[in-house]
């Protein structure tokens, strides 16, 4: 099954998907289920890379070339990062007593995946004195958002890939949950009812700015805005102050059987976020080139494409206006200055 014509008609680099049977929709593509589904799956995955979010789909990129059948990529390359992020997730269950009840930011920081710095630029604290320093190297807005987006979705895609490791051996078990922060009840988890209000308000507020992905509220500086309306309208309609998505996790074997190996864990638990963090900056760089590659070569094809259109005679200057591709020669030099500065442990 060939669905490379379809994915790059109707899909959007960004786009959230709220499950397998919208992406089927959207693709003009037949549902289908058991070793069907999984073949739909798998040619998803040659043609664009994705995150799953619980049921949904996000994109982040589209190939212009659908990879190999046996490509490495196709499994998203998470092995190097499991093993290391598999035995902190354990060191730290056994520190809490086998529950662990937190972010999925405050998870990024305890797992060596980046540092204080970043958490504060996600939570859009200490921005400006951040931005002084950043200043100085000639990173643009730009950079810095698409480093933002970026790294959280391929950090997000690495954590829960390890978390289902854990699962899939039958040590641990996981569930993305939502929260609601209430005056007068404190802090509790969403009902499946409350949940749905809650996406409802968010679609709401996304069309009140005439946006459709997050990815596009980052772009035009609207994120701060979108998420003040929803709580706004939360606390408005529901008297919740804000919501939050946590992480609920529990190991499923006992106390005592896990004790002696999270012991002689916990004496390397500084080398093996070491190891994840190495890791993650080289990821990063990595796919720093990659993006790089992708746009400028992207980038070539509009200037052939002005060129061979263009009545203009001697020396071709393209219509930088015109062009809808924007990389900097500095992409990659920035991207690792980021990398040292929010991710470096």
């Amino acid at each position: 099954m060939d669905i490379s014509k379809n994915i790059k008609a109707y899909l959007k680099e960004g786009q959230l998907i709220k499950n397998y049977k919208d992406l089927c929709d959207i693709l003009h593509i037949e549902p289908l289920g058991g070793e069907s589904k999984k073949a739909q799956i798998k040619e998803l995955s040659r043609n664009c890379r994705y995150i799953n979010q619980g049921h949904k789909f996000l994109i982040q990129e589209i190939y212009n070339i659908p990879l190999e059948k046996k490509d490495k990529r196709t499994e998203g390359n998470n092995q190097i990062y499991v093993n290391e992020i598999s035995k902190i997730v354990l060191h730290l269950l056994f520190l809490n007593k086998g529950a662990l009840f937190t972010t999925k930011k405050k998870l990024f920081l305890s797992l060596g995946m980046c540092n204080q710095k970043y958490l504060d630029l996600l939570n859009k604290k200490n921005i400006e004195s951040q931005s002084k320093i950043l200043t100085g190297h000639n990173i643009s807005e730009f950079e810095i958002n698409d480093f933002q987006m970026k790294t959280k979705d391929r950090l997000t895609q690495i954590l829960f890939s390890s978390l289902n490791h854990l699962n899939k051996k039958g040590l641990i078990e996981w569930k993305e949950v939502v929260c609601v922060v209430d005056e007068e009840e404190g802090v509790y988890q969403a009902t499946e009812e409350q949940v749905k209000e809650i996406e409802k308000i968010k679609e709401e507020v996304m069309r009140e700015l005439e946006e459709e992905y997050i990815f596009t509220l980052i772009k035009h500086k609207k994120l701060r805005k979108y998420y003040n309306l929803i709580n706004d309208k939360l606390y408005e309609l529901q008297g919740y102050t804000r919501t939050f998505n946590a992480i609920d996790i529990k190991w499923s074997s006992s106390y005592s059987e896990l004790y002696e190996e999270l012991r002689q864990e916990g004496k390397e638990i500084v080398l093996l976020k070491s190891k994840v963090n190495e890791n993650i900056l080289n990821m990063s760089l990595r796919e720093s080139k990659n993006t790089y590659n992708r746009l400028f070569k992207k980038r070539q094809r509009e200037i052939e494409e002005q060129k061979e259109y263009s009545n203009h005679f001697g020396e071709f200057i393209p219509n930088e206006k015109l062009l809808t591709t924007k990389i900097s020669e500095q992409y990659i030099p920035n991207r690792d200055i980021l990398n040292k500065f929010y991710i470096k442990i």
